[in-house]
């Protein structure tokens, strides 16, 4: 699957973080099991490869349907399956989903 660039990334994460109200420790976290992530992401330290991976693969999943998605930022079709291996992994990301709703809505 295609990646973001950082700058990309950072501007998918200003948006996000803009729209949803989560903290920067949980956003990381929901990506990629890794609370300093989107502080470094920002601060503009490097990120591991497969951490920039999975945030273009959830920014393209879980996007808003009301936030428009960022002007000149490409928008990938994600592959689940491919990046996350099957049935099981999915399930665990549908509850995951529902339980981050949740806490952001307070």
């Amino acid at each position: 699957m295609p990646q973001h660039t950082g700058d990309e990334l950072i501007k998918l994460t200003r948006d996000y973080l803009a729209d949803s109200g989560v903290s920067k420790t949980r956003l990381g976290t929901e990506i990629a099991g890794n609370n300093r992530l989107i502080i470094r992401l920002l601060r503009g330290d490097e990120i591991m490869l497969r951490s920039g991976e999975l945030a273009s693969i959830w920014y393209c999943e879980h996007w808003p349907l009301h936030l428009p998605w960022p002007a000149g930022v490409p928008r990938f079709r994600a592959a689940k399956e491919a990046a996350n291996g099957g049935g099981r992994i999915r399930a665990q990301a549908a509850h995951r989903r529902v339980m981050f709703a949740q806490r952001a809505r307070g």
